[in-house]
């Protein structure tokens, strides 16, 4: 079971950590976070869905392939985003 004030002390701590730099440092911090979930993405992306095995590559299926994979990261990003979007509203509506 999920103890909500736990939640709330572990995510201040997260916050307050953060909160310790400013400027170019903060900037790196958030650059870092963007780029491990990336990395995330792109491995789900490959592990889930597969990585097509070309033979005799051309230019043509080296940018199928780039937008091949920029699709499935746009659909896993879409999923995560629709996923907590909607348990954060189903929170909202029961009261917690």
């Amino acid at each position: 079971m999920d103890n909500q004030e736990t939640h709330l002390e572990l995510t201040m701590i997260h916050e307050a950590m953060i909160l310790e730099y400013s400027g170019s440092s903060l900037a790196m911090i958030e650059l870092f976070a963007h780029l491990k979930q990336i990395v995330l993405y792109a491995l789900m992306a490959n592990v889930i869905i597969g990585i097509p095995v070309l033979d005799n590559v051309t230019v043509i299926q080296s940018v199928a392939t780039g937008a091949i994979f920029c699709l499935k990261l746009f659909g896993i990003g879409t999923a995560h985003c629709r996923s907590g979007n909607s348990r954060r509203q189903d929170a909202a509506f029961q009261g917690g």
